[in-house]
């Protein structure tokens, strides 16, 4: 029960449920949280069949924690924080409510979503009534989880171990014995649970010595404490006969703390590293003895890790396509060691960044007339510095060419030309038009896209040839068309 603390005292109150199915046994966390991310359990309210449950609290920084368990109080659910997450332990996960003095009553639900897994272990041989450890160890994260079974008349037992992650398991049974002993057992590598399915293993006893597990087995690792850098182990086994020494042999497991990295003597630094560590589990075996095994962490032997070396191009990265107006330019990443997941972009103009121009291909536009464009490429690999390329540039953007066009008719004495460029919106500057041993003009303005009417010298009609010069821009060439045009008055 949970009375009022006070007159000033909040009650929070809720309904914890489980998206596959309730436990047998459940429990809701009352957590204080601290300002530096620290927390501490306050109260635990034992949960019933309608989920229902309630506290009472004074003014401060809170959330809940759900737990649930089967019927021997193995975890059917990783415990869950207010919100829903069950990644971690850590309250930065937690979903957080704020009681302030003399607060109104809160209700806050809670639910639980990832269920573990379960393994299914059938034995069979092990001898007549036999008392018989089940162990299941997570080859990844290190997570283990046992049953005992006693054998029937057949030496046949069955157990279902819960309370497993996804992962793959080692997997052991054994009879009751004493160090140096002769037990009934069994051993599996590579077992597979995918949460919150239940795998399955089979295992049939035989005769084996514990000698192994009497012994003094150890491992060192070595290699440049860095992301990417290969790490070797070596293991050896002491205080055993020389001639058991000799006959062992040693599976390596390395992961990141949550996935298999190799199955050898040695492993590649994972990104992971940087925030976690490399976790190395070694099993010592040989014929007709039991496995033991040992778990290191790389960092008993060596440094913090650092990241590692930027990749580093094989092939020179380049532009492709012209640079000029109009026309695209693209990236040319060429291939790096060890090849990155993608790569940034920023475009150049003369050396210096173009606002916004960060994808992997680049208009080129009006402002890059007579200017050279680059580009700098910088790889991107989790875990490893970058360190960025800037490619050759490209010769000067040249300006556009100009497109002029003469109305055929020039009613009343005007004469209608349009200049075009291609890349550019608006052709601007001076055009002139002669006819004859007269000349006239008129400008292009941005407002009016390229056009212009020019008024033709007075007595200047009929079929006349007229020459039109565009006198050029910073973007653009100067150009010369004659053409024959109609004035009428």
């Amino acid at each position: 029960m949970n009375f009022p603390l006070s007159l000033k005292s909040t009650k929070i109150s809720g309904i914890a449920s489980w998206t596959q199915g309730a436990p047998a046994h459940a429990e809701v966390q009352l957590v204080r949280i601290y300002e530096d991310g620290d927390w501490d359990d306050v109260r635990t309210y034992d949960v019933g069949i309608d989920g229902a449950y309630s506290f009472y609290a004074g003014p401060g920084t809170y959330s809940l924690r759900l737990y649930s368990y089967d019927a021997n109080w193995n975890y059917l659910y990783k415990p869950t924080w207010l919100g829903g997450s069950a990644k971690s332990y850590y309250s930065s996960d937690a979903q957080t409510f704020t009681i302030a003095a003399n607060g109104v009553d809160v209700t806050k639900n809670i639910t639980a979503s990832q269920k573990y897994g379960a393994l299914k272990v059938n034995l069979s041989a092990f001898g007549v009534n036999k008392n018989t450890a089940i162990f299941a160890f997570n080859l990844a994260t290190g997570e283990s989880n046992s049953a005992n079974v006693t054998t029937n008349s057949a030496g046949s037992a069955s157990a279902v171990i819960n309370g497993l992650g996804s992962g793959t398991y080692y997997v052991r049974a054994a009879t009751s014995g004493t160090t140096n002993s002769t037990v009934i057992g069994a051993e599996s590598f590579g077992t597979p649970i995918t949460a919150p399915n239940t795998g399955t293993v089979s295992l049939t006893g035989k005769a084996l010595k514990t000698e192994l597990s009497a012994g003094s087995l150890s491992s060192t690792i070595s290699g440049q404490p860095r992301v990417g850098a290969t790490l070797t182990a070596k293991a050896s086994i002491q205080d055993v006969s020389t001639a058991l020494k000799n006959a062992t042999s040693y599976r390596y497991f390395w992961s990141d703390g949550t996935k298999l990295i190799s199955t050898t003597s040695s492993a590649v630094v994972p990104a992971a590293a940087l925030n976690d560590d490399v976790r190395l589990t070694v099993f010592a075996s040989a014929t007709g003895q039991l496995s033991t095994y040992g778990v290191s962490l790389a960092s008993d032997d060596l440094p913090r890790f650092a990241r590692g070396d930027s990749p580093y191009p094989l092939t020179v990265p380049s532009i492709t396509g012209t640079a000029a107006l109009g026309k695209t330019l693209t990236a040319n990443t060429g291939s790096w060691a060890p090849s990155p997941k993608s790569f940034t972009y920023q475009w150049r103009r003369n050396g210096i960044a173009i606002p916004g121009a960060t994808k992997a291909s680049y208009a080129v536009s009006g402002a890059d007339v007579g200017k050279t464009i680059s580009l700098k490429i910088t790889p991107v690999l989790e875990g490893f510095a970058s360190k960025s390329i800037v490619t050759a540039p490209t010769g000067k953007v040249a300006k556009a060419t100009a497109q002029i066009s003469l109305a055929k008719k020039a009613k009343k004495g005007k004469a209608r030309v349009t200049v075009t460029a291609k890349g550019i919106k608006a052709v601007t500057g001076v055009v002139t038009i002669t006819v004859g041993k007269k000349t006239v003009k008129g400008k292009l303005t941005a407002k009016s896209k390229g056009k212009v009417t020019i008024t033709l010298p007075k007595k200047v009609k009929g079929s006349k040839k007229v020459t039109v010069t565009y006198k050029g821009s910073a973007q653009v060439s100067k150009a010369t068309k004659t053409a024959k045009a109609k004035i009428t008055r």
